[in-house]
């Protein structure tokens, strides 16, 4: 059997603990981060409405132009 003091076990306890709660947190930031550029990035990808293509344009945010079919695209209010 390990012989181990008291002090010892409570240090040891406080320590893993607190690694395991940076863990988590350091997990979730990341988590966090990758969700919110994926919906940032989701804001400047169009789809035509006349010809179905999809495409990015980054410059414009209520209007913009098909690059293949040269329609005009207006941006829907819940996107």
């Amino acid at each position: 059997m390990v012989r181990i003091e008291f002090q010892s076990a409570i240090s040891l306890y406080l320590i893993f603990t607190t690694i395991i709660l940076l863990w988590l947190w350091l997990f979730k930031e990341k988590d966090e981060a990758l969700r919110s550029s994926l919906k940032k990035g989701m804001q400047y990808i169009w789809e035509c409405g006349i010809c179905s293509y999809i495409y990015v344009d980054s410059i414009h945010k209520i209007i913009s132009e098909c690059p293949r079919c040269k329609s005009f695209n207006k941006r829907e209010q819940g996107k």
